[in-house]
Protein backbone atom coordinates (compact mmCIF):
# COMPACT_ATOMS: atom_id res chain seq x y z
CA UNK A 1 0.00 0.00 0.00
CA UNK A 2 1.46 2.86 -1.03
CA UNK A 3 1.11 6.17 1.32
CA UNK A 4 2.48 9.94 1.76
CA UNK A 5 2.58 12.48 4.23
CA UNK A 6 4.75 14.94 5.70
CA UNK A 7 6.53 15.51 9.58
CA UNK A 8 5.89 18.02 11.89
CA UNK A 9 7.13 19.11 15.10
CA UNK A 10 4.33 18.81 16.97
CA UNK A 11 0.59 19.18 15.58
CA UNK A 12 0.16 23.14 14.89
CA UNK A 13 2.97 22.86 12.55
CA UNK A 14 1.36 24.81 8.89
CA UNK A 15 1.38 21.97 6.23
CA UNK A 16 4.81 21.81 4.17
CA UNK A 17 4.94 22.42 0.05
CA UNK A 18 5.99 19.16 -0.75
CA UNK A 19 5.05 15.51 0.61
CA UNK A 20 6.75 12.72 0.69
CA UNK A 21 6.34 9.65 -0.82
CA UNK A 22 6.66 5.96 0.74
CA UNK A 23 6.41 2.40 -0.25
CA UNK A 24 4.33 0.98 2.76
CA UNK A 25 3.42 2.57 6.64
CA UNK A 26 6.45 0.36 7.60
CA UNK A 27 8.58 2.58 5.67
CA UNK A 28 6.78 5.82 6.41
CA UNK A 29 7.25 4.62 10.32
CA UNK A 30 11.36 4.26 9.43
CA UNK A 31 10.82 7.82 8.21
CA UNK A 32 9.52 8.80 12.06
CA UNK A 33 12.18 7.18 13.86
CA UNK A 34 15.02 9.01 11.93
CA UNK A 35 13.00 12.47 13.18
CA UNK A 36 12.72 11.11 16.15
CA UNK A 37 16.69 10.67 16.63
CA UNK A 38 17.22 13.72 14.94
CA UNK A 39 15.25 16.03 17.62
CA UNK A 40 15.12 14.02 20.81
CA UNK A 41 17.56 16.92 22.08
CA UNK A 42 14.88 19.58 23.43
CA UNK A 43 13.07 19.92 20.33
CA UNK A 44 9.26 19.08 20.36
CA UNK A 45 8.46 15.24 18.66
CA UNK A 46 7.62 15.09 15.36
CA UNK A 47 4.16 13.76 14.28
CA UNK A 48 3.84 12.39 10.97
CA UNK A 49 0.27 12.63 9.02
CA UNK A 50 -0.17 9.77 6.09
CA UNK A 51 -2.56 9.96 3.59
CA UNK A 52 -2.99 6.81 1.18
CA UNK A 53 -2.33 6.68 -2.16
CA UNK A 54 0.41 9.29 -3.98
CA UNK A 55 1.22 12.57 -3.57
CA UNK A 56 0.23 14.50 -6.78
CA UNK A 57 3.71 16.53 -6.08
CA UNK A 58 2.57 19.88 -6.28
CA UNK A 59 0.83 20.53 -2.75
CA UNK A 60 1.48 23.95 -2.51
CA UNK A 61 -0.84 24.53 -5.33
CA UNK A 62 -3.25 21.38 -4.91
CA UNK A 63 -3.22 21.16 -0.96
CA UNK A 64 -3.81 18.52 1.31
CA UNK A 65 -6.61 16.16 2.07
CA UNK A 66 -8.84 17.70 5.24
CA UNK A 67 -7.97 14.82 7.01
CA UNK A 68 -4.45 12.49 7.30
CA UNK A 69 -5.22 8.68 7.23
CA UNK A 70 -2.69 7.78 9.68
CA UNK A 71 -1.36 9.69 12.48
CA UNK A 72 2.25 8.65 13.50
CA UNK A 73 4.16 9.47 16.55
CA UNK A 74 6.35 8.91 19.61
CA UNK A 75 4.24 7.83 22.24
CA UNK A 76 4.73 8.95 26.15
CA UNK A 77 6.75 5.85 26.65
CA UNK A 78 8.91 6.69 24.08
CA UNK A 79 7.28 4.32 21.91
CA UNK A 80 6.25 4.85 18.33
CA UNK A 81 2.71 4.89 17.72
CA UNK A 82 0.67 4.17 14.44
CA UNK A 83 -2.76 5.25 14.99
CA UNK A 84 -5.66 4.97 11.92
CA UNK A 85 -7.58 8.51 11.94
CA UNK A 86 -11.56 8.42 10.74
CA UNK A 87 -13.89 5.73 10.03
Amino acid sequence: MKVYGYFTEGYSSPYPVKATNYPSLSAAMADLKEHWNISQWGEPLPVGHIYLGEADGDEETLGYPDFPDYRLKVGRRGGFVCRRLGS
